[in-house]
C-alpha cells in the first residue's frame, strides 16, 4: 500500500511506535523516592511511601450493630417467659461495667462495648416491657446483632499498600487505624513553559499573527489536579540560547522539564537541538499523528519531555 507523504507512519523508520514510547518512558522516568511525614489531615491526594498495618483490631471490642437490649444466650434458652430484669445500660463512650446474673440483661446503643455475660442483643424495636421487665422476642440466635472485634479490620493485618493514592476513603481506613504522622513520597516538582514568539499570556494584549498560550494553563491545571508541585517559567522567545539557559536552569530545580512546542522540524524549533547540546534525547518522534513531535530526554540528569504546540 502507497503511503501518503503526510501519512503518520511515512518514514516510518525513523519513528518510535507508541508501544515502544511508552516502554522508553519507564525506563528513563526515574521514580520519586524521597519521602516526608504530613499530618493526616493534609494527606489527601498523596502516595503512601509505606506499607500500613493496624496494630489493633477494628473495632477494638465486641459492640452492638443496634440499640437494644444484650442478654446471654443460654439464660434466653432457659427461660421459657423470656423476660429479663434491666441491670442498667451500655452507650457508645459509656459501658456498662457492672457484673450480671442469671435473667439479667443490659439497654445497650449502637457502637457500645458488649457488657460481660452478654452474647447477644434484642432489636429494641422487637421488645415488649411487663412489669419493670422486658419480654425478648422469639427466634433469636445467638450473637444476633452482635460485631466482633476485628470485624472489619484485624489486628496486625494490611490496611494499604505502599504506592496507594490517599483518596478520602483510604483517609478514613488511616484514621480508624489511629494513624496520625503518614508517610509519603515527596511531590514531584515539575518545571513547565512554553516556546514561540506567537505566544502571548492571557489577559495581554494581541497583536495579529499571535495567539494565546492555552498549552501552559492546561498543562498546570492538569499536573496540579495530581498533587504536582509547577513551577511555571512562561513563555521562552524562539531563540536557541536563551531557551538553551532556561532549559538547564529549570532542569536543575525541578524532577522533570515539560516544554510545549518548539520540537518539530521548523527553523524555529529549538528545543531538539538545545537537548541535545546540554543533555541526551531518547526519541523526538513517535508513529502517531496528532502529536508525532514528542521528545523525550534528559537535561543534565533531570528527565525531559518535549510535548508539540498544537493542543492534541
Amino acid at each position: 500500500m502507497k503511503r501518503l507523504p503526510n501519512d503518520c507512519f511515512s518514514n516510518i523508520e525513523d519513528m518510535l511506535a507508541v508501544d515502544e514510547a511508552r516502554a522508553e518512558i519507564t525506563k528513563n522516568i526515574l521514580q520519586i523516592t524521597d519521602t516526608e511525614i504530613v499530618n493526616l489531615e493534609d494527606a489527601s491526594g498523596r502516595i503512601l511511601a509505606e506499607d500500613m498495618y493496624a496494630l489493633f483490631p477494628v473495632p477494638p471490642a465486641d459492640n452492638s450493630a443496634v440499640d437494644g437490649y444484650a442478654f446471654w444466650h443460654a439464660d434466653y434458652e432457659n427461660q421459657n417467659d423470656r423476660k429479663f430484669e434491666v441491670a442498667g445500660r451500655s452507650a457508645a463512650g459509656k459501658p456498662y461495667s457492672g457484673s450480671l446474673t442469671e435473667g439479667q440483661c443490659v439497654k445497650i446503643f449502637t457502637g457500645a462495648p458488649m457488657p460481660d455475660r452478654c452474647d447477644s442483643i434484642a432489636m429494641i424495636e422487637d421488645i415488649s416491657e411487663f412489669d419493670g421487665k422486658v419480654e425478648m422476642p422469639r427466634g433469636l440466635t445467638q450473637s444476633v446483632n452482635r460485631r466482633f472485634a476485628g470485624e472489619d479490620i484485624k489486628a496486625g493485618s494490611l490496611v494499604l499498600n505502599k504506592g496507594t493514592s490517599l483518596r478520602p476513603q483510604e483517609i478514613g481506613h488511616l484514621a480508624c487505624i489511629g494513624k496520625l504522622e503518614i508517610p509519603v513520597f515527596k511531590k514531584i516538582r515539575i518545571a513547565l513553559l512554553s516556546t514561540g514568539d506567537e505566544l502571548e499570556n492571557p489577559g495581554d494584549a494581541l497583536p495579529f499573527g499571535s495567539i494565546y498560550d492555552s498549552n501552559r494553563y492546561m498543562l498546570s491545571a492538569l499536573l496540579r489536579k495530581y498533587g504536582c508541585i509547577v513551577k511555571d517559567f512562561g513563555i521562552v522567545p524562539d531563540t536557541y540560547g536563551t531557551l538553551r539557559d532556561t532549559l538547564v536552569k529549570a532542569a536543575k530545580e525541578s524532577d522533570l522539564v515539560i516544554t510545549s512546542g518548539g520540537v518539530s522540524m521548523g527553523d524555529e524549533d529549538h528545543v531538539k537541538s538545545a537537548i541535545e547540546a546540554t543533555g541526551s534525547l531518547h526519541f523526538w518522534r513517535i508513529a502517531i499523528k496528532p502529536g508525532r513531535p514528542l521528545a523525550l530526554g534528559q537535561i543534565k540528569g533531570t528527565a525531559f519531555v518535549g510535548l508539540p504546540g498544537n493542543p492534541v
